[in-house]
């Protein structure tokens, strides 16, 4: 198991988006399939899903160049990682179809 958990990635950086307020951005090419890391998580418990830095910066677009995937889904928690589905240049802002329907 990865103990090393970084809010944001060194390759991700946080900056003003064209698309609403706070976006994240590449600072460096991605190629299509990069995990980017934990976007959200949910545990049954609580009732709403929980996201990361990674998620709450992550804007939604028409035609995103990124998508949620889940890499865990244990009957008490789900994880889900934000992944290229496109390749992704140095400076692209990193978008999403907002949907948590997994």
């Amino acid at each position: 198991m990865n103990f090393n958990y970084k809010p944001i990635p060194e390759n991700l950086e946080i900056k003003k988006s064209d698309i609403h307020g706070l976006g994240l951005f590449a600072k460096q090419d991605f190629e299509t399939g990069f995990v980017f890391g934990l976007s959200h998580l949910k545990i049954s418990y609580i009732t709403e899903w929980i996201r990361t830095p990674i998620g709450g910066f992550v804007n939604h677009s028409k035609l995103p160049n990124c998508v949620l995937v889940k890499r865990i889904n244990w009957d008490k928690i789900v994880l889900i990682d934000l992944v290229a589905m496109v390749d992704i240049k140095n400076g692209d802002e990193l978008t999403l179809k907002y949907s948590l329907e997994q």
